[in-house]
């Protein structure tokens, strides 16, 4: 009866030598009696969970305590799974001075484990969209008042350009100031439509002469020592809103800009027309079904982006910044999404950081 139970059931002396497997584990594993008794079969442990599986063990029989341990064990078709191992000291009529080892049972938890972390990640989700619920919330409130503040101070730089008359370096600084305000209206917009899922207003329009006409505000946005260097020649026509284009210049050179911090770096904006090669369909997620492509790439000599960061630096509210509020880059996903874009992102800590994203060109041959 103990052979069949249906359960994973091993049985161990004091010496911690495995003597019995019933008649699931075997099949589970697909080895014989004799290969799995003594420790062979710890041969089937994964060997990243080798070491800590057998130190609870130690532990265990050192102390004569009921024990837990989960590790991956390698099934018969070649496939490690999840189990849950519970061992339970064994006594000779119940006193501790007859140790005579343990009796444990595995089960098998790698679906239930799967279904809890997509459960794990379906809360997630949820929480974001509640969270970017209660930004629309917040934004819809202040957008109106902000934007009529932005509406003034605009009115205020046209009339000091009028009144400042031939001076030209008035005239400029004065027209600075209109045009980096109406940006500002802008992102308000932007940051409404993020949070709102407004739909956007596609039209055609030339990438490079949307990053030619944003170099000024961009050049603002990078502090010296730290250099600005745009690299476009050509047209790379493309259908996409000129304002949420300029927004994701603006963050990407902002990010770059903070990476490099104060000691000065090279920040380097440059597009090129790019076919869809097996080799550049190896390096993007999504599939490239268009002919051709405009390829935008942001590229820092900064700081870098670690693995872990890295996974994360899409979502919203996530944020490795004291000032930050994590709406950048997930807003600049958000609008490549919308443009039937993709991006990837290319860096390691210390090394940098290179964005790359492609827009589907418009009547492009292959």
């Amino acid at each position: 009866m103990v052979y069949d139970v249906p359960v994973l059931l091993w049985v161990s002396d004091a010496a911690q030598e495995c003597v019995f497997f019933n008649a699931p584990w075997l099949a589970f594993t697909g080895r014989t009696m004799a290969q799995e008794i003594g420790n062979g079969w710890a041969a089937g442990i994964h060997p990243d969970d080798y070491e800590r599986c057998i130190g609870i063990a130690d532990t265990a029989f050192a102390t004569q305590v009921p024990f837990e341990r989960e590790y991956r064990l390698r099934r018969s078709d070649g496939v490690y799974r999840l189990v849950r191992d519970t061992g339970v000291p064994r006594f000779t009529n119940g006193s501790p001075s007859h140790f005579e080892g343990y009796i444990g049972t595995c089960c098998d938890i790698t679906d239930a484990r799967s279904v809890a972390a997509a459960d794990a990640i379906r809360t997630q989700r949820l929480l974001a969209a509640q969270k970017l619920e209660s930004l629309g919330v917040i934004v819809s409130g202040i957008a109106h008042d902000f934007n009529n503040l932005l509406a003034g101070l605009i009115g205020n730089a046209e009339l000091l350009e009028r009144e400042v008359g031939g001076n030209t370096d008035a005239q400029h600084t004065a027209h600075a100031i209109e045009q980096i305000t109406r940006t500002g209206m802008h992102m308000v917009r932007q940051l409404l439509d993020y949070a709102t899922s407004t739909p956007v207003t596609l039209q055609p329009i030339d990438l490079n002469a949307t990053i030619e006409a944003s170099a000024g505000l961009l050049a603002i946005a990078v502090r010296a020592p730290t250099t600005l260097a745009i690299r476009s020649a050509g047209a790379l026509p493309i259908m996409a809103d000129p304002t949420q284009i300029q927004q994701i210049l603006m963050n990407l050179v902002i990010n770059a800009a903070d990476a490099i911090g104060t000691q000065g770096g090279r920040i380097v904006v440059e597009t090129q027309r790019a076919v869809p090669t097996h080799a550049l369909r190896g390096q993007f997620q999504s599939p490239l079904r268009d002919p051709a492509y405009a390829l935008l790439t942001v590229t820092d000599n900064g700081m870098g982006i670690s693995d872990e960061v890295r996974a994360n630096i899409l979502q919203s509210f996530f944020t490795t910044k004291a000032h930050g509020r994590g709406l950048g880059l997930a807003s600049v996903a958000h609008i490549v999404a919308r443009h039937q874009g993709t991006m990837r992102i290319e860096s390691a800590h210390g090394s940098g950081t290179r964005f790359e994203i492609l827009f589907p060109l418009q009547n492009a041959a292959p």
